[in-house]
Formats: C-alpha cells, sequence, structure tokens
C-alpha cells in the first residue's frame, strides 16, 4: 500500500484478539471503523481515536474499502452474510465458518472477494520449513509433525478443535502444499467437549501430518517438525527465529541453524491485504482454501466420533 493512501475499513469484532488487529491496521495506515456494540469496544475505540458503531448496519453509509471479521468463530457466517451487500472484500479470521454448508454459501457468495486469515502461512519460519520441503535438502519428505498446546482456552463460543486445527491444517497446506487426506483421529472430552485431539492424515505413499492440538497440557508448545528421508528440521516455538536442521545416522545428530526475520504475521498477513484492496496480489489464503479447512475439520471431528458441525 501506498504512503499517500489510506484506506477506510471496517473492524467487525473487536475481543481480545480483535484488538491486537485493529493496532496493526491502524499502524499499517488504514482508517479503522470498529464495529463492535460492548462497552469495552467502546473503551478501547475511544482510547485509541477509532470510530465505534454498534452494528453493520451503519457501514452502508461509509465508504469503505474493505472489512475484517473478527467476531467469535460460531457467528462468521451470519456477519459474512450480513456484510455481503457492501460489495466490498472481507479477511476473515479462522475458521471461515463451523458448517460446511455455510462455508460452501459464503463461498459462492463473495467469490473472489473473500479471504481468510490463516495467519501460520505467514509466519516465517513456516515458510521457511516449506522452502526447506520443496529444495530437497531434506531429502523426501515424509511428513509434518504439528504440536500446539496450551491450559484452556479464552474462546469459548467453539471448542478447541475448531480454535487450534485450522492454524495445523494450514501449516500442511504450507509446508507440503495441500492438506492430506483424514485417516484417523481421537478427541479427549471434558463435560461433553473437546479440548484436544490427536488426528492423523495422509500416509500411505504420500506425505502424512499429524497433529496433537490440547487445551488440557500446562505447557504452552507450538512446535512443527518436517521429516525427510535425510533430515529433519524444526521450529520449535512461534517466538523462535531460528529453524533446526537435523541430520546423520550417528548417535548425536548433525545440527545446523538457520535464522529468519522475525516479522509478526499478523501484521505480514494485514499488510498482504491491505495491499490487495487497494490493487495489488491477493493474499495466501481465499475462501476455497478456507471451506477446504471447514471440511477437513468435518471430517476429523467425524473420524473422532463427534458432531461434525457442533461447537
Amino acid at each position: 500500500m501506498g504512503t499517500m493512501e489510506r484506506s477506510r475499513v471496517a473492524l467487525v469484532g473487536c475481543g481480545r484478539w480483535g484488538r491486537l488487529i485493529a493496532r496493526d491496521l491502524t499502524d499499517l495506515g488504514a482508517l479503522v471503523t470498529v464495529v463492535d456494540p460492548s462497552d469495552a469496544a467502546g473503551a478501547f475505540a475511544s482510547a485509541t481515536g477509532l470510530d465505534q458503531l454498534a452494528s453493520t448496519v451503519g457501514l452502508a453509509g461509509l465508504d469503505l474499502d474493505g472489512a475484517v471479521v473478527a467476531t467469535p468463530a460460531s457467528t462468521h457466517a451470519t456477519t459474512l452474510f450480513d456484510l455481503a451487500d457492501l460489495g466490498v472484500p472481507v479477511f476473515c479470521e479462522k475458521p471461515l465458518t463451523v458448517d460446511v454448508g455455510e462455508a460452501e454459501q459464503v463461498v459462492d457468495l463473495y467469490g473472489d472477494r473473500l479471504h481468510v486469515m490463516h495467519v501460520w502461512r505467514y509466519h516465517r519460519g513456516v515458510e521457511l520449513l516449506g522452502e526447506l520441503a520443496r529444495s530437497g535438502e531434506l531429502g523426501a519428505v515424509q511428513g509434518v509433525r504439528t504440536t500446539r498446546t496450551n491450559w484452556t482456552s479464552p474462546r469459548t463460543d467453539v471448542d478447541s478443535i475448531w480454535t487450534l486445527v485450522p492454524h495445523d491444517l494450514t501449516i500442511g497446506i504450507e509446508v507440503l502444499g495441500t492438506i492430506p487426506p483424514p485417516r484417523a483421529a481421537l478427541a479427549e472430552m471434558i463435560d461433553g467437549r473437546a479440548v484436544s485431539l490427536w488426528a492423523h492424515l495422509g500416509g500411505g505413499g504420500e506425505p502424512w501430518l499429524v497433529v496433537e492440538a490440547s487445551t488440557r497440557s500446562a505447557e504452552r508448545r507450538r512446535e512443527v517438525r518436517v521429516h525427510g528421508s535425510l533430515a529433519t528440521a524444526t521450529l520449535a516455538d512461534d517466538g523462535s527465529n531460528t529453524v533446526v536442521i537435523a541430520a546423520g545416522s550417528e548417535l548425536d545428530p548433525r545440527l545446523r541453524s538457520i535464522s529468519f526475520d522475525p516479522d509478526p504475521p499478523l501484521r505480514r498477513e494485514l499488510a498482504a491485504w491491505l495491499d490487495f484492496i487497494t490493487g495489488g496480489d491477493p493474499p495466501k489464503s481465499d475462501g476455497a482454501e478456507g471451506l477446504e479447512v471447514v471440511r477437513h475439520i468435518a471430517q476429523l471431528r467425524t473420524l473422532a466420533g463427534l458432531d461434525p458441525f457442533s461447537s
């Protein structure tokens, strides 16, 4: 986005994550209108000098360049339907929806105006893992192992599968170029709600993706490991700025670290979207990719014995 251009953007939803989005949009030069009726959103808007609206109804009178949806995941579909008549590009937080049918309707409705905030595809370390996988340095890629654990979640409208697993599936896209087909899944349930998922996708002659996602671990972990026939490459944490390659057949592996620029992924994906709405290239994740993620999660839930669309 050029230095003289200031896009006018509606941010629908200004909770914990929405406030971070507002911060980065503003820092990137956008004029942000917050759409959220809560007192907390009003206090944030007032403190940061942003306009506030209580509902999307008032957006029709604004000359908007785009809108960002950061409402609770269970309301994404309704919010997207409400915004459709504005005719502007929309950047929706993950997951696109929590229902395959609704996701299909939204994608049909928006076409190429819709993109999804799959933030881990903008993590420099994950991008580096993808480059290493494609370079041949690791040998033939066997698969990817992701670990995403922490204790509880601030998001209560949907369960931990909808909250965490979209990240792991889109890491698969960034590193492997696709989400492998689901093969098996096991869920941990507490009080009738899924708090953990162990998932196996792919294999049988094609690269696999193995996922551990849980909100029942006292240890916060965000690890991505690519397994190749010659070496492995590991991003140990989302805050790390190095990828470690391990190779060799001896008891002690040969280790090599590759550093990368730790640009904040959220800021990078928002910058890409702002560039798009002013005539640049589209962001990485379009509506079709968002739909693919929703379909895979529904399949994994079914394999785990869960309602595919229950939150």
